[in-house]
């Protein structure tokens, strides 16, 4: 993720959030901050190519 960050300027904090796909399903309802993300973050689409 550093190099993201080095990448990207970001006008507020961020926080990246990487969890696997059985994870994320796994705590997606019961996660105070991964519920607010989902509320009010935004997604970064994977760039071209990478997966």
């Amino acid at each position: 993720m550093p190099i993201l960050l080095r990448m990207l300027d970001f006008e507020k904090h961020i926080d990246f959030l990487c969890y696997i796909q059985d994870e994320f399903e796994r705590i997606k309802n019961n996660s105070v901050i991964v519920s607010s993300a989902l509320k009010d973050g935004i997604e970064i689409p994977p760039v071209e190519g990478e997966r």
